[in-house]
């Protein structure tokens, strides 16, 4: 008899017993749009192979406190769930590129004056969704003076930010007042035009 012929082989095979060599990256934990402030819920750590991993991805062995120093980083494009965080994708709330990161692709940040009576008692908020009235006088053609109108010229536009508040509030039960001078929306190139010419015209509210 032959030994060995149709013997099992019992041990592990070589495949299965080598570590798969890789580092740990920064990815998205789910789907993070365009603009957002990262939250710790956002970001998670996933074990990439060495070979897969390209120069812009965050690597915690580069930067161990990576899951906490991106926490309200703002994205500067969508992510999927699973993908990578990279440096050039994302900018802290202090950062150049802050507010290019918050904008919809084709609008513009413009700013107006406010103040407590315009801005709803102080009780708007960043990422809130507004009205904007033009209040203007016009010649009475009939005498007595003046005609005062107001007119809606921009509807359900976004608020990027109310003096030097960049955020939405996350925490407490009830809004807080942010008091602030000046308001800055996210504008279409057209809309920013019809601003710039109320503006001229009278005062916005």
């Amino acid at each position: 008899l032959i030994r060995g012929i149709g013997a099992r082989n019992d041990g592990p095979a070589e495949a299965e017993t080598a570590a798969i060599a890789g580092e740990q990256v920064l990815v998205a934990a789910r789907d993070v749009p365009q603009g957002a402030a990262l939250t710790p819920s956002d970001l998670a750590v996933v074990l990439f192979p060495t070979d897969s991993i390209a120069p812009s991805f965050i690597r915690l062995s580069n930067q161990p406190s990576a899951q906490a120093d991106y926490v309200n980083a703002v994205t500067r494009r969508p992510f999927a769930q699973g993908e990578p965080i990279t440096l050039g994708s994302v900018v802290q709330p202090d950062g150049r590129g802050f507010m290019a990161a918050q904008l919809a692709p084709g609008f513009r940040a413009v700013s107006i004056e406010i103040d407590n009576e315009t801005a709803a008692g102080g009780y708007i908020q960043v990422n809130d969704r507004v009205d904007v009235i033009a209040t203007y006088s016009v010649e009475n053609r009939e005498g007595g003076g003046d005609q005062i109108n107001s007119d809606i010229i921009l509807q359900d536009v976004r608020v990027l930010a109310l003096g030097e508040t960049t955020q939405p509030q996350t925490t407490g039960e009830s809004p807080a007042v942010v008091q602030a001078g000046v308001a800055v929306l996210e504008l279409s190139q057209e809309d920013a035009r019809v601003l710039a010419l109320a503006d001229e015209m009278g005062t916005l509210n």
